[in-house]
């Protein structure tokens, strides 16, 4: 088997590596906009639950207590939400860098079996060129021995 034949099934697990780095990293993109969504939700529920009660009249004293209660409960969701939204960009990093290194070893291994494909085109060129000196040669002889 020649090598441009060996180094192919090389680049196409290298592809195939790729495109699985590539999917993660769309599935990485994709986490980050649903945890990004979810931080919305919750600050927008946050803004709306205050609006509501302090747009609510005869408010006990319990009432107001079971509000900041609430309210506080809700901040320390939106801050944990926060944490889950930055490791969420940290893993677009990672798979971005993930996908970059992939997709330069395929780049890289492309450019070898082009390489090779170049030297076998030019080993069988420089074959057929010595054939067809050889064989003028042998006509040359036979018309002079003739």
């Amino acid at each position: 088997m020649i090598r441009s034949k060996r180094m192919q099934s090389m680049v196409k697990i290298a592809s195939n590596e790729e495109e699985a780095a590539a999917k993660a990293l769309a599935d990485a993109i994709g986490n980050l906009d649903k945890q990004g969504s979810a931080l919305q939700e919750l600050v927008a529920f946050r803004e709306d639950y205050s609006i509501k009660f302090h747009n609510t009249v005869n408010t006990s004293a319990m009432a107001i207590q079971q509000f900041h209660n609430f309210i506080a409960q809700l901040n320390k969701g939106i801050e944990h939400q926060q944490k889950i939204l930055v490791q969420a960009k940290e893993s677009i990093d990672e798979q971005r860098q993930v996908w970059i290194e992939r997709h330069n070893r395929t780049r890289a291994l492309d450019k070898v079996v082009d390489n090779y494909l170049k030297q076998e085109h030019e080993s069988e060129e420089k074959l057929e060129q010595k054939l067809l000196d050889e064989f003028a040669m042998r006509i040359g002889n036979k018309q002079r021995n003739s």
